[in-house]
């Protein structure tokens, strides 16, 4: 899902369904705790083997004996994934969050020895691979996920749900950029760097899921069958037309997405419309068909560009541009 609008609206349902099961599970007097698994990378490395990489790493962690084994004596009850792919000045960074839940409560020490025999089966799938996992404590993180706030989690239980779905409004953290971060700087200051990086993000993300359920997990916590993005995004829609931003309201409104979509689910297109233009805001109206953000299209064609004009300075025999 590449549409800025469309993304936070996905990333809204899919958290809302993440706080539901967070909020079950503890009623149950069961406990969650979230997981991150990354892998090693450097700057050059593109970002789909590195996708591929942890997606095979994670079915190998969550399959066979050994798996069947730790849901017993562990008891999990299921689990939900997301892959994050942020990018810093050591390229791109896939990682993935897992908030695990179970049917007791768990002690950072329980978790933790869970996590420990999960990262060795990660570590040992990623060579297979030929990727590397980050050494130890460096590639992994464990925290329990505590109703009341405590252990240094605070406002966590409350954002949770924003964490593990990978909301489009999340930042970068230690100087990298999310996709979306990459996006819009792009929009602002024109940068055919960032065109390039989001071009790459953007095929990497739609040939697979940034999002999954572990087998069972939904049903067990009563949500209906779990819907794709596309889906959401039409059903919000509602077939009805959508509004385009060109690129002087996205960057007068992109720290404010959230207070036009809540407007906007409120009110509808016309209450939308209403607040841009209260605000002196331009927008249009484009057919509901029309999903992607312009600046999306626009960087797909000028990374066709780019790649059309290093092709020719290679049949040239030169690395300068016309």
């Amino acid at each position: 899902m590449s549409c800025p609008c469309c993304a936070a609206k996905v990333g809204s349902r899919r958290a809302e369904e993440i706080q539901h099961v967070v909020e079950r599970v503890h009623a149950e007097g069961g406990s969650a705790a979230l997981v991150t698994l990354t892998v090693r990378h450097r700057a050059g490395q593109r970002l789909a083997p590195l996708w591929d990489g942890i997606t095979y790493a994670w079915s190998r962690v969550t399959s066979g004996r050994r798996y069947a084994c730790e849901i017993a004596q562990f008891g999990i009850t299921g689990w939900v994934a997301v892959v994050e792919s942020p990018h810093g000045e050591a390229g791109w960074h896939p990682h993935r969050h897992v908030l695990v839940l179970f049917d007791t409560p768990m002690s950072q020490d329980m978790v933790t020895a869970l996590a420990e025999g999960w990262w060795d089966r990660w570590s040992r799938a990623l060579g297979r691979r030929g990727l590397d996992g980050i050494e130890h404590r460096g590639g992994l993180d464990v925290r329990v996920v505590r109703p009341d706030g405590s252990g240094g989690l605070g406002e966590y239980l409350s954002k949770i749900a924003h964490e593990v779905s990978g909301s489009p409004t999340k930042r970068g953290r230690r100087g990298s950029r999310t996709p979306f971060e990459i996006l819009a700087d792009f929009s602002a200051t024109g940068n055919a760097d960032d065109y390039d990086l989001w071009v790459e993000f953007e095929q990497a993300a739609q040939r697979r899921r940034t999002l999954t359920w572990g087998k069972g997990t939904r049903e067990r916590y009563g949500l209906r069958r779990e819907q794709s993005a596309q889906e959401i995004a039409e059903e919000d829609a509602g077939g009805d037309d959508l509004l385009g931003l060109p690129n002087e309201t996205w960057q007068a409104v992109r720290d404010r997405a959230e207070a036009l979509l809540a407007v906007a689910e409120r009110d509808g297109l016309l209450g939308a419309q209403a607040w841009l233009t209260e605000r002196g805001l331009p927008f249009t109206r484009v057919k509901a068909r029309d999903r992607y953000d312009r600046a999306a299209d626009a960087a797909r064609a000028h990374h066709q560009r780019r790649e059309a004009r290093r092709r020719w300075r290679t049949l040239l025999g030169t690395d300068r541009a016309d």
